[in-house]
């Protein structure tokens, strides 16, 4: 039995956090003192925490990005089931970042796309997807907005060209330069 510095309570030495500088080898807070000295401590040094952290990211952004890549490739289950429970538990932020992206193409609709402008536009880049060079014989073609309409691009057949799926996914909101950079 031991008692807790800061409650006073008497309590079993399970109840303490094992600490090898002390004589009888346990902390002299319990463990639920210990919990609620630790959250004061993160309450008073929030900000100086998130900004010690915002500078460690930026001067080891390589090796954290590193270790995240490493983590998801060994957790890509887990991490799709996370996706999935996200989604399933937030429908309304899926529908309505679908919903503002059709709102964007809609406002950005100056021009008419007809069937024929994409299969010149497929004729004119060789069949293959823009960015990796994949013939579509293999794959299914999809159309990517060069100048994302997101980020004020026309819906139109001078702003789209033929990508397959990979790419077209991978590249998002970006421009072609900043995905070419991230990559």
């Amino acid at each position: 039995m031991k008692s807790c510095v800061r409650c006073s309570t008497i309590k079993p030495l399970d109840e303490f956090t094992i600490d090898a500088r002390r004589k009888d080898g346990r902390n002299v807070y319990c463990r639920s003192c210990t919990r609620e000295r630790n959250r004061e401590s993160y309450e008073r040094n929030k900000a100086n925490e998130a900004e010690r952290k915002r500078i460690a990211y930026q001067q080891n952004r390589d090796r954290f990005l590193q270790r995240n890549r490493a983590w998801r490739d060994a957790n890509r289950d887990r991490e799709r089931e996370q996706h999935k429970a996200y989604y399933r538990a937030n429908p309304d932020v899926f529908l309505r970042s679908r919903a503002n992206r059709r709102e964007a193409i809609e406002a950005a609709a100056k021009f008419r796309i007809t069937s024929r402008d994409l299969e010149r536009a497929l004729r004119r880049h060789g069949g293959r997807c823009v960015y990796c060079g994949m013939t579509f014989g293999e794959i299914r073609v999809t159309w990517d907005h060069v100048i994302p309409v997101a980020r004020g691009g026309a819906h139109g057949i001078g702003n789209l060209v033929p990508a397959c799926q990979r790419c077209n996914s991978s590249k998002g909101k970006r421009t072609v330069t900043e995905w070419r950079i991230a990559s």
